[in-house]
């Protein structure tokens, strides 16, 4: 696993490497990769590059294939921590009031607060902010 995570590293200092030829996900990265393959890490948008990364890493700590880490999320104590507690309920249940708000109109002439108005001041359709 060591030489594996090493590899990686090297790699993440240089180009994207295509995943090895018996990954059981190649062709479907491939499909993703829309030109990002062989290019430097940093030139390709975070997202994919994060989610690519990831993907690397899980193979380097051996989660695909047989012995003791498959299956073995690197990362499973780190997210189950972030995701427990009072401050995760309590924003779950703001994104949930958030399907109750009227949608906001887009164009010219629309509000930039949006259909909420500034606070404390409902917003008045048809009138600017004063």
């Amino acid at each position: 696993m060591n030489r594996a995570l090493d590899l990686l590293l090297e790699e993440i200092e240089g180009v994207m490497e295509p995943l090895e030829g018996s990954a059981h996900d190649r062709d479907l990265w491939e499909s993703w990769d829309r030109g990002h393959i062989g290019r430097r890490w940093d030139d390709a948008p975070f997202l994919w590059a994060e989610s690519y990364f990831y993907r690397k890493l899980l193979s380097a700590v051996g989660y695909f294939g047989p012995g003791a880490w498959q299956g073995v999320d690197p990362f499973e104590p780190f997210k189950q921590a972030e995701l427990s507690g009072e401050a995760v309920d309590e924003e779950l249940r703001e994104l949930d009031a958030l399907a109750a708000l009227p949608p906001r109109r887009a164009g010219p002439d629309a509000d930039p607060a949006g259909a909420v108005g500034e606070p404390g001041r409902p917003r008045v359709p048809g009138r600017g902010r004063s």
